[in-house]
């Protein structure tokens, strides 16, 4: 490959970098409308652009699409398509390759400084150095350059970052940060395709961790000596003291955010119109009971999901924080909601995300990168994922192993929100029931559908208004806050950090009746929770006729109780799933403070002879 080739390879991987997933998807349809069927995937197949040379129009989609590598292949039409996406979209605008290349790079600012340290650092290459010393040369040019225009920082965790004073932009030391590299390519012309890269970036990483200036990194949110500053993803920040909105810049005060390069500036103004985020919430097709049971009323479900909105922007106040499960059927519109608030936060770049068994480290890596982490249709069972959702919940440590090796790890410490949709869950464990909060959604009836295209347009169209109406509420929450220690404040519920929080919400934003509704309506959700452990499980129900009219039996061994219980469900005709004694066991551990709290039953544990579990159900007298 000649120098000029090289050169105008590196640009087009520049452009795709600085383009993004989304970026390039929005470059292709004009010209191949389907594009949107990829829906969050870097590859796919779509209807080709060329639908008369397919038989039925290309019903069965034949385009084969990878937006990360910037391939185009169809297998009907051939080389009629152009392989690459650059050469595809100027063929179609009738203009040269080059031309659209150099257009996109003037337009995402690309073109490197042909003066400065690009003019130093090819007087180096050109100056007879022994390898060595050109690789010093250059990486200790780029080190000093880079310290002219900002600052090198490093966390506790031995993350490594460079801050670009000129933008307030932070960026992350790291291989795969393709914003880095574009930094570096704008900067001196430097690629990870030239030899060069590899040394200078390990100098740059290795020189922050040694001296860079120690401080701690946010994701869009953090709460600080009694003020809220959330990023706006474009170098400012907005800072919310109870009185005052302010904007700044992003650094000011010493906290430093770290934005997603897909994540959409917040541009705000007061709404002209009627759709506000009452509206917004009350779309959401709640599943709410007889009004003759004590369950969850539909005004409750929605102070619940505002609360859970809310709460979010105030994720250093929650040590624990609430998993957001939405359940229900098909058409209930659960995949909708996420997407809509994901939008509106994030802007048009968000969309759900999927679990996979044996991808642990997938959900490990969407837990460090995102700090609302959605997670749909999540129906199939995960060994993991209990645990995972668990010690996500808690803010307990992780670990990622780095690509293609197994013993190197790095250490997460999960600050995000993980909400779901599920129709079938499986993550039925006690320790991740008891930090649910469960949205029960119905599916939409027949001529109340509305097109989610529809929905997801009325968010970009109103996103300026409802985030001015979301900052409003933010900074009535903060002055409340700076006025009462809700520390002190006593909740029966187990989220407690959470409980207070809301308390204060509603305080703050209805008085002190919305604050009473909103420990009614924790009382309702414990009840859910303990249902939810228990649900379309035969089990409790088998114990319970097993047990009859006696007090207390056992202590009994694992292989006995498995006898016992399926002659008891096979006597009552009783649907009985379990195989072994086993599964039985690791059941009742996942739920036992479930079987205490809602059926009045204590499981105790004491060890037999050969060191076998022996178990003792005992059932408990409570007053009233």
């Amino acid at each position: 490959m000649s120098k000029k080739e090289k050169s105008l390879n590196n640009k087009i991987q520049q452009i795709y970098s600085a383009l993004g997933t989304e970026g390039i998807k929005e470059l292709l349809k004009p010209y191949i409308p389907d594009i949107v069927r990829l829906n969050g995937e870097t590859k796919g197949n779509v209807r080709c652009c060329y639908p008369e040379n397919h038989s039925h129009g290309d019903r069965n989609p034949s385009l084969s699409v990878d937006l990360k590598k910037g391939l185009l292949h169809c297998f009907v039409c051939g080389d009629k398509i152009p392989g690459g996406m650059l050469e595809f979209v100027a063929q179609k605008r009738g203009i040269k390759n080059l031309q659209l290349i150099n257009e996109l790079a003037i337009q995402h600012d690309l073109l490197p400084d042909k003066s400065g340290l690009n003019k130093t650092l090819n007087l180096i290459r050109e100056g007879g150095l022994k390898q060595h010393e050109r690789l010093d040369e250059i990486a200790q040019s780029v080190r000093e350059e880079l310290s002219r225009k900002g600052k090198f920082i490093k966390t506790q965790n031995n993350e490594a970052y460079y801050f670009d004073e000129s933008k307030h932009k932070l960026y992350e030391i790291h291989k795969d940060n393709e914003q880095f590299a574009v930094l570096l390519y704008k900067l001196g012309e430097l690629n990870q395709a030239d030899p060069d890269w590899k040394y200078v970036f390990n100098d740059l990483r290795l020189y922050t961790l040694s001296k860079g200036q120690e401080s701690d990194v946010w994701k869009f949110t953090r709460w600080d000596n009694g003020k809220l500053y959330l990023s706006r993803f474009d170098g400012t920040m907005y800072v919310l003291d109870g009185e005052n909105i302010e904007t700044k810049n992003n650094g000011s005060d010493g906290v430093l955010f770290i934005d997603r390069n897909d994540w959409e500036p917040w541009m705000i103004e007061e709404s002209k119109n009627e759709f506000g985020l009452k509206e917004l919430i009350g779309q959401i097709n709640f599943d709410t009971v007889d009004p003759s049971f004590d369950g969850i009323t539909l005004e409750e479900y929605r102070q619940l999901f505002a609360t859970c909105l809310l709460s979010q922007f105030f994720i250093d106040l929650l040590p624990t924080k609430p998993l957001l499960l939405f359940l229900g059927e098909k058409g209930s519109g659960k995949t909708s909601i996420i997407r809509q608030v994901g939008k509106l936060i994030f802007g048009s770049n968000f969309d759900v995300k999927t679990v996979e068994r044996g991808k642990e480290d997938a959900f490990t890596a969407m837990v460090a990168a995102h700090f609302m982490v959605p997670l749909d249709n999540v129906d199939t069972s995960i060994t993991w994922l209990n645990d995972a959702l668990a010690t996500t919940a808690t803010g307990n440590k992780r670990t990622l192993r780095k690509l293609y090796t197994t013993a190197t790890e790095k250490e997460i410490w999960p600050r995000c929100f993980v909400w779901l949709s599920s129709r079938t869950p499986y993550f039925r464990r006690d320790d991740v029931s008891d930090r649910l909060i469960i949205l029960r959604l119905k599916r939409l009836p027949i001529g109340k559908f509305i097109q989610e295209g529809q929905l997801l347009r009325q968010i970009a169209e109103n996103r300026a208004g409802l985030l001015h109406e979301l900052l409003q509420k933010l900074n009535t929450i903060v002055a409340y806050l700076n006025k009462h220690d809700i520390s002190q404040d006593c909740v029966n519920f187990r989220l407690a950090d959470f409980a207070a929080l809301g308390k204060a919400i509603w305080t703050a934003l209805g008085g002190e009746e919305a604050a009473g509704a909103w420990e009614r309506i924790l009382n309702k959700m414990q009840v859910e929770q303990e249902d939810f452990a228990l649900e379309d499980d035969p089990l409790p129900l088998v114990i319970l006729e097993w047990m009859g009219d006696d007090n207390e039996k056992g202590p009994i061994c694992p292989n006995t109780l498995f006898t016992e219980l399926q002659c008891t469900a096979e006597q009552k005709s009783m649907d009985f799933t379990y195989k072994n004694a086993r599964s039985i066991g690791k059941r009742l551990s996942n739920i036992k403070s479930t079987f205490e709290d809602r059926l009045n039953i204590k499981i105790t544990q004491s060890k037999g002879r050969s060191n076998i579990t022996l178990r003792t159900f005992k059932k408990i007298k409570r007053d009233g």
